[in-house]
């Protein structure tokens, strides 16, 4: 179920995904260098088969070509952070902690599905932001029974590492390999000397991974996750009877 609710300029409005809580404003951010760092999410996820869904991309669109606004990076995190799987908070002392974020936690078996993290950079790190976790593929530490591959994308237009800024939005491409409920810890770190000794830096996610009809893509073989919590991704009816019945 999603919610639109007013947010004054430009006559925008704001879709909510009801379930997990939505992760804390960040404060103290340079308009600027959001909107830029916007322009290239909009144009990342465009170039990897999976824009934003026709709600979010036409109030991303309206938010861009509005002129400053003092409240404009507050309206830019209220609707990006729906689309966030975790919020990344790295404090001054370098210590990362981490929390989930409100998107739902639903993928698709054997298909890669794009997410957000949401990462508040007090220390002004410019290292690259690592992913880790017992059940993630390919890591050092992972369990015999690890499930999904988890990579940060940082091909143009987007950068290898963060920004520096005070906010930065990280996409993430998740490949589940088995079907079903899945839970895995996520684990992050931004280089030596930021883990939390409190184990504050992973959070457990439980996720649903479904098996995906083939009406799913395009011709390329791109892939998206039309999710039916959010009612901004007006699913034609035929493809959405199909999500229905793999449940």
């Amino acid at each position: 179920m999603a919610l639109s609710l007013g947010v004054g300029t430009c006559g925008l409005g704001m879709i909510l995904i009801v379930g997990q809580p939505a992760l804390p404003l960040a404060d103290e951010v340079d308009e600027a260098a959001l909107r830029e760092q916007c322009r290239r999410l909009h144009e990342a996820l465009a170039n990897l088969g999976d824009p934003f869904p026709g709600e979010t991309g036409r109030q991303l669109q309206a938010l861009l070509q509005c002129p400053a606004d003092p409240q404009a990076t507050i309206k830019f995190q209220r609707l990006l952070d729906s689309h966030c799987l975790v919020g990344v908070h790295i404090n001054p002392e370098s210590r990362v902690k981490a929390l989930r974020g409100p998107r739902p936690a639903e993928l698709v078996h054997n298909r890669p599905v794009f997410v957000l993290l949401k990462v508040v950079n007090e220390a002004g790190i410019t290292a690259p932001l690592n992913i880790g976790g017992p059940q993630l593929l390919g890591r050092p530490k992972a369990r015999a029974d690890a499930w999904l591959e988890a990579d940060v994308v940082t091909a143009k237009p987007l950068a290898p590492t963060l920004t520096g800024q005070r906010l930065d939005y990280v996409v993430v491409r998740l490949i589940a390999r088995q079907r079903g409920k899945r839970e895995a810890t996520l684990q992050f770190d931004a280089g030596q000397g930021t883990q939390d000794l409190g184990f504050r830096a992973e959070v457990p996610v439980l996720f649903q991974v479904r098996e995906g009809p083939e009406a799913f893509g395009d011709a390329q073989g791109r892939r998206r996750l039309w999710t039916t919590a959010d009612a901004s991704y007006n699913v034609p009816a035929r493809i959405r009877d199909k999500l229905k019945g793999c449940r």
